[in-house]
């Protein structure tokens, strides 16, 4: 993250299986809370199959992305809908 600019302002350790629903991820309300409410303006994630597994998450995600003008973020891709120089961390582990 420091390469990037950002600061991060929270971390979260979401220990559901990986292609779970964001539904039975007990730490993602937080890390939506932390961004909707400020101080973060977005969300990086080990990988985004975390977040947008199953179909109908992925436009919802996409939707609350615009929305809260915020981005998720893995080491290897982005998906940026808002910007900004802070990022929240949820890690996720099996």
């Amino acid at each position: 993250m420091d390469e990037r600019g950002w600061v991060p302002v929270a971390t979260f350790v979401d220990r559901a299986i990986v292609l779970s629903s964001r539904a039975d991820r007990p730490e993602w309300p937080k890390a939506l809370a932390a961004v909707e409410e400020g101080p973060a303006r977005g969300i990086v994630v080990p990988s985004m199959v975390m977040l947008r597994f199953h179909p109908e998450e992925r436009d919802s995600l996409a939707a609350w992305l615009e929305e809260a003008d915020a981005f998720v973020s893995t080491p290897s891709r982005s998906m940026i809908c808002g910007g900004g120089t802070q990022a929240v961390s949820a890690t996720g582990r099996r």
